[in-house]
């Protein structure tokens, strides 16, 4: 930032407040200053364009310090709350018109490098932020720690992250963020970068989080948080960089059982604290016993089939073996309330249930309530092979294109159909091509309300294709058939060979030291180690020439030297993914009616209104045991992001990293430029270096 350093007020504080005072009196209004009106919104960014003291100014011991603004801020209380002082003072503010006085309420140290940080969480009056955070640094004594530390975080919505940078002690590994406030605070722009200037020599660690309490620390399972890929080694009056990704809150709350209800003689409805996976929901993880428990496990209901409610997966839907009510046993003790046990159960987070959350008591009705409600199709969906979220497939409706040659067509009902769905299925599904060749296909009750029909081999492309069959040829759990009505679907495949593709290199660039044997060394003189030409059998104790500590990164022993390492290339459509309804569900007997109501099917419910949705994959993988060479075949035309990255820990996943106990974030890289995948084109020599 072209920042213009002079001298804004010759006066001592005391002189400014009484000036202040004195125009206060006679201008209605100064001290809420506001920007002229009318015309066009301004869009330039406000910025510092003087200070007080001059910038990189030493052997000064100001009493304030005075930042001056291109234009009027809108609230005056979001620069305060985005000002970082370092070493952290008491202080207290002034205004006047567009320049705001920290006062210092403690004398500075001699000898000492200050930096105060304006962060990017504020706007002028048009609403512009600005685009980077600003930095004043001044010494007191005759020298200017002059090391810096630049980063770049790839975010969708960098808006309100913070950085934390600490610098570690002989110790590194007893630094805990969660308890310790850093010394060190900015915020990144809305040009995704942060800058922390005027540091002195030694080794650090950076960490960006979004910090929803505001408390200066990292809340983990609250703030969005990622570690930085390495420590860094700053030398003398040395610049280095580093590159971080910011993942979402994560969640670490286990599912909890709230609430039961019956809604008939064989079907009950557990409601969960949150979405569940489906992958958890069998019926051995679900057990039922009076709570008395006085009745024998030989004559207690089973629940044999389960599935989420099709709008909300917080809610599972438990079919029983036998009609669950109040009982009279022999010795003329009446059975009414029941409980459910729901064990090894998982949220969509993969957090487990546990032994405190995963029960739940009921009262059974004193008659039994009939089984009547009968399966309405909801919506047909084509399911993803490679979405990272069981929650996401997007709507098949009559006469969609561009729809995988093998797709996976899901027939999603309101409730459970029986469990010989599936043999019937095999007779009465249709599968035919435009010229009235019927398709081999399979089928499968992937969820006890939802049916899978897969092509046995794959189809032709761009060519149309009709599937049907009369739901009366179902059954319900309690073996009603369904009412008579015909879905038919007509289709048309993609045309794959439209397609084009995407090859290039992978290339390793990262040179590896020891953090802690750096961080007391006085003087180091360490040797560039590349990881990819490294044996187990190695160390990562090297001495590297002063010239080169600049660009040194810092990894841990163990990661360096894991035999999992393995380099993963993805190739992401730029565009999100249409995902299919989901929202809370209201009362289960409201929805119990409608779909009890529901008109005859001829076509799919709720995909009807919907546009034409894009059903080809949008997410591949490419996993490489070494750098080295990497092609993607078949990729639907479009614009694409690249990213890789170094999967450590062989779990097939990206990693943030951990705050305590410190483990870095795996190492990536992001191209800053989409890809744009033509038909019948493949794109080469796409260079990727991990950094």
């Amino acid at each position: 930032m072209n920042t213009q350093e002079r001298r804004l007020y010759p006066f001592p504080p005391f002189a400014i407040a009484l000036l202040l005072l004195f125009v206060a009196y006679w201008c209605v209004g100064c001290a809420n200053a506001v920007a002229p009106t009318g015309g066009e919104p301004d869009k330039t960014t406000p910025k510092i364009i003087a200070t007080e003291p001059a910038q990189r100014a030493t052997n000064v011991h100001p009493r304030y310090i005075a930042l001056e603004f291109s234009k009027f801020v809108q609230q005056r209380s979001q620069v305060q709350q985005n000002l970082f002082l370092t070493p952290p003072l008491k202080v207290e503010y002034v205004w006047s018109g567009r320049t705001v006085f920290v006062n210092f309420k403690e004398p500075l140290d001699s000898n000492t490098t200050v930096a105060l940080t304006l962060g990017t969480q504020y706007t002028d009056w048009d609403g512009n932020k600005p685009e980077a955070a600003y930095t004043l640094i001044f010494s007191t004594g005759s020298k200017l720690d002059s090391g810096t530390i630049r980063a770049r975080v790839e975010a969708e919505k960098p808006d309100g992250i913070t950085a934390f940078l600490y610098q570690l002690t002989a110790n590194p590994d007893t630094l805990n963020p969660a308890t310790t406030k850093p010394k060190y605070k900015t915020q990144v722009g809305s040009n995704k970068t942060l800058e922390f200037p005027a540091l002195a020599k030694g080794a650090y660690r950076l960490f960006v989080l979004r910090d929803e309490y505001r408390n200066d620390l990292i809340d983990k399972g609250t703030d969005a948080f990622g570690a930085a890929t390495h420590d860094v080694v700053l030398p003398e009056g040395g610049t280095a960089e580093a590159l971080l990704r910011i993942a979402p809150t994560e969640d670490l709350t286990p599912p909890r059982v709230f609430d039961v209800r019956q809604l008939s003689a064989t079907r009950l409805a557990v409601k969960f604290s949150e979405k569940i996976h489906p992958a958890s929901l069998r019926p051995a993880n679900f057990l039922l016993r009076d709570s008395a428990g006085s009745l024998p496990s030989q004559v207690l209901p089973r629940v044999q089939a389960l599935h989420t409610d099709a709008n909300n997966p917080a809610i599972v839907y438990c079919y029983t073996d036998k009609a669950l009510q109040t009982v009279q046993t022999a010795s003329s003790q009446r059975i009414e309330r029941w409980q459910i046990v729901a064990s090894a159960v998982r949220d969509s987070a993969g957090n487990t249930i546990v032994d405190s959350a995963k029960m739940a008591y009921f009262t059974a009705p004193q008659e039994t309530l009939p089984d009547t409600l009968l399966p309405a199709l909801v919506r047909t969906q084509v399911l993803s092979r490679t979405a990272l979220s069981p929650f996401i497939a997007p709507l098949l409706a009559d006469s969609s294109r561009n729809v995988p040659q093998k797709p996976r067509i899901a027939f999603v009902f309101s409730s459970a159909l029986a469990l010989g769905a599936t043999t019937a299925s095999v007779r009465e599904i249709v599968w035919e091509s435009a010229d009235g060749k019927a398709i081999p296909h399979t089928t499968a009750l992937e969820q006890a309300n939802m049916l899978v029909v897969e092509p046995s081999t794959t189809l032709a492309p761009n060519a149309w294709y009709t599937v049907g069959f009369r739901t009366q040829a179902l059954q319900a759990w309690h073996g009603a058939a369904l009412r008579d009505s015909v879905v038919v679907l007509r289709f048309q495949t993609e045309d794959a060979r439209d397609y084009g593709g995407v090859s290039g290199v992978v290339r390793d660039s990262v040179f590896a030291v020891s953090t802690t044997a750096l961080v007391g060394a006085s003087q180091a003189s360490i040797s560039k180690v590349n990881i990819s030409q490294m044996s187990s059998s190695q160390t990562t104790m090297a001495q590297v020439p002063a010239s080169t500590q600049a660009s040194i990164s810092v990894v841990p022993k163990a990661r360096i030297l894991s035999t999992q390492a393995e380099y993963i290339v993805v190739l992401e459509a730029a565009s999100s993914l249409p995902t299919s309804p989901t929202g809370t569900s209201g009362s289960d007997a409201q929805q119990s009616q409608n779909a009890a109501n529901s008109p005859p099917v001829n076509q799919v419910p709720a995909a009807t209104s919907q546009t034409s949705l894009p059903f080809a994959e949008k997410r591949f993988e490419v996993r490489l045991k070494k750098p080295g060479a990497w092609e993607f075949a078949n990729i639907p035309p479009g614009a694409y992001r690249l990213t890789a990255f170094v999967d450590a820990n062989g779990n097939a996943r990206y990693d943030y990293g951990s705050a305590f106990p410190f483990v870095p974030a795996e190492r990536f890289v992001v191209l800053q430029t989409d890809i744009q995948v033509r038909p019948r084109w493949t794109i080469e020599n796409v260079m990727v270096v991990v950094p």
